[in-house]
């Protein structure tokens, strides 16, 4: 590659590869998007964005604007699913930005997705409609084929498509999903038609073996929930498939009414099944690397995905800073091995849905900062 800038085919337009597309675009290289959706849009969902991944977006210079749609919970209250009596308190205020140098926000994805489609955008080019067929990567690169019948070709390639990755299937075989044997509904419904949420602002109601996460969003003008349910048919992962409302509240008969405030107002709810991975041994072979849910996939437990893919964007981008962008091999080697312990330890502890349930300190996981942790 002497003599001109390498080319960096990311393979997916979520979170994690907005922005490792938007932070690698500043260094000397051309950097390509490829999504497989026909455009972006509006899916009824909620996310968490713990300190973690509020400093990244901080040094992204994108704090600010995640901001104007965002609510900063005052606190997250663990109560019982029934009674709701309190089982612990974790304050998420000011308190919680003075400590770990990072607000502790929750939005709406789809305002989340755009500030990072917006940053995206106007740095690098987004092509929509490329569902990836194939990829061969040899001496001289990889070679891209989409369902379209176009191909590309790029020096390296940064899988970014999700738990379904046909980036990884090419890389490393085809492996099968774990099935958890539970689903989850979510929803998004308009605050003003409800009443407040006993006392808070945000909380987790804890059953025997399901639960359900309330919060506000959308400047505080919605309520989204989400659940968990036991479930050993219906095994369709998509965050599309809509839902019955009637079977949400059937199994969610036993909730503390404050629930069924919420999930009795008329709604569209929707329906996916759970499925994880166990942590993968290695996340890179040759010009190719894994980020986000393509190579360490979670359960929703601890809200930590789009938080991964974020630190593993700003991770990769601080490599390739520090190696130079005529090295990628060792690039990618590094942020591996920088990654994939922290990341796997989280895809872990995120199954046990243990997390915050009995109070606790979120430190090691709030308060890392992928813009100073030490690059091995």
């Amino acid at each position: 590659m002497t003599g001109r800038r390498p080319s960096i085919a990311v393979v997916g337009a979520g979170p994690g590869g907005l922005a490792a597309a938007t932070l690698l675009n500043r260094l000397d290289c051309d950097v390509v998007v490829y999504e497989q959706a026909p455009a972006f849009s509006r899916v009824g969902a909620g996310i968490n964005v713990s300190p973690n991944a509020t400093r990244a977006l901080s040094g992204m210079g994108l704090l600010d604007e995640m901001r104007k749609t965002a609510c900063r919970p005052t606190g997250w209250t663990s109560r019982r699913f029934d009674s709701g009596d309190v089982l612990a308190y974790l304050p998420l205020g000011e308190e919680m930005e003075t400590a770990f140098a990072g607000p502790f926000l929750q939005m709406h994805r789809a305002d989340f997705h755009d500030v990072l489609v917006e940053a995206a955008v106007g740095a690098v080019p987004v092509e929509h409609g490329r569902q990836l067929v194939g990829m061969d990567h040899r001496s001289d690169g990889v070679r891209l084929d989409f369902a379209d019948g176009g191909s590309v070709h790029a020096d390296f390639v940064i899988g970014a498509d999700g738990i379904h990755s046909r980036v990884r299937e090419a890389v490393f075989g085809a492996d099968e999903l774990h099935f958890t044997g539970r689903v989850a509904f979510r929803g998004v419904v308009p605050a003003d038609r409800c009443a407040r949420l006993v006392d808070d602002d945000f909380t987790k109601w804890w059953g025997d073996d399901r639960h359900i996460v309330i919060y506000y969003v959308t400047e505080g003008k919605e309520i989204y929930y989400t659940t968990s349910i036991p479930e050993t048919e219906w095994r369709e992962e998509s965050w599309s498939t809509r839902g019955d409302v009637g079977e949400l509240r059937e199994a969610m008969s036993d909730a503390h009414p404050d629930v069924h405030t919420v999930i009795g107002v008329e709604h569209s709810t929707f329906k996916w099944a759970l499925y994880d991975r166990e942590p993968m041994p290695t996340w890179h072979e040759g010009p190719v690397v894994l980020i986000g849910d393509a190579c360490h996939p979670m359960v929703p437990y601890m809200a930590q995905g789009a938080a991964m893919a974020m630190e593993d964007a700003v991770v990769l981008y601080r490599c390739a800073e520090e190696d130079g962008v005529s090295d990628f091999d060792r690039t990618f080697a590094r942020f591996e091995r920088n990654r994939i312990e922290r990341a796997s330890k989280v895809q872990r502890e995120s199954a046990k849905n243990t997390f915050m349930k009995s109070g606790g300190s979120p430190e090691w996981l709030y308060g890392y900062d992928a813009w100073t942790a030490p690059i091995r």
